[in-house]
């Protein structure tokens, strides 16, 4: 019976996985209207938004409900628009920018690197905020699955590299929980604490703390999806509503260096 669920959430996944990309490809040939403001997600399948509900034509997870926040928050004057460069099953070292390798999970849809693909896209030149979720899978895919410094290490550099070398606005959502055994719960736990202490010692403004993953997901079932790992929908809209604290400033900033500019 175990095999039997094994192979049902193996297929599960599979095809999961081929609707929502097929309908973020619809979603990406939409055009970008003049003016337009966007916000990027970025990182693994909580990023990309596997085991939310998907509507036709469009992104899916906390992309999904940053659109309906941006369009009804009061002090937001522009239309934002929200992309995903998230990718099912992807780990913190497959998106260093020195890593060499397509990502082990899915590699389907990478032409050349997961850095390099982002980094070379029109919706990260676009983008006025990046959001982060990223490390979740560590435990999983990682060379060295048991090393929480090393994740913690592995997101540093990418916030330093988006931060400083491409002027991003970035906000850092902390890693989901395993949700099982103490000593990975302990893991968990000493990765966040390493990856809060990082953007609490950077420069104000440049990076942010958004939603705490591991706290919204630990221990929770109703939260997750069919795969016990990801999201629902009703755990992707807690993620966004919590990581819109953090986002919504930095888009008001953004509007705002924009008028700046055209006075």
């Amino acid at each position: 019976m175990r095999n039997l669920y094994y192979y049902y959430t193996l297929l599960r996944s599979f095809l999961s996985l081929c609707w929502l990309r097929a309908n973020a490809w619809i979603h990406d040939r939409m055009s970008v209207r003049k003016g337009q403001k966007t916000i990027l997600v970025v990182g693994d399948g909580f990023a990309e938004g596997f085991g939310d509900w998907v509507v036709f034509g469009r992104r899916a997870g906390a992309a999904r409900f940053f659109e309906k926040l941006a369009a009804g928050d009061e002090y937001l004057r522009c239309s934002w628009r929200v992309e995903s460069a998230g990718h099912f099953g992807s780990c913190s070292e497959e998106w260093i920018p020195s890593c060499s390798r397509k990502p082990t999970c899915s590699a389907w849809g990478v032409r050349e690197t997961l850095w390099k693909d982002l980094v070379g896209s029109g919706a990260f030149a676009r983008a006025s905020v990046i959001v982060l979720m990223l490390g979740s899978m560590d435990r999983l895919w990682a060379t060295e699955p048991a090393s929480y410094k090393s994740t913690a290490e592995n997101i540093k550099l990418i916030c330093k590299e988006l931060s400083r070398v491409y002027g991003k606005k970035i906000v850092v959502c902390t890693m989901a929980g395993s949700g099982s055994e103490d000593s990975l719960c302990q893991d968990d736990v000493n990765r966040n604490v390493l990856i809060k202490t990082f953007v609490e010692e950077e420069e104000k403004g440049a990076i942010s703390i958004g939603a705490d993953l591991f706290y919204i997901h630990d221990r929770n079932n109703s939260v997750r999806c069919f795969d016990g790992i990801h999201f629902n929908a009703a755990g992707y809209k807690r993620c966004a509503l919590k990581c819109w604290e953090a986002v919504q400033p930095l888009c008001v900033q953004s509007e705002w260096a924009g008028w700046k500019k055209r006075l």
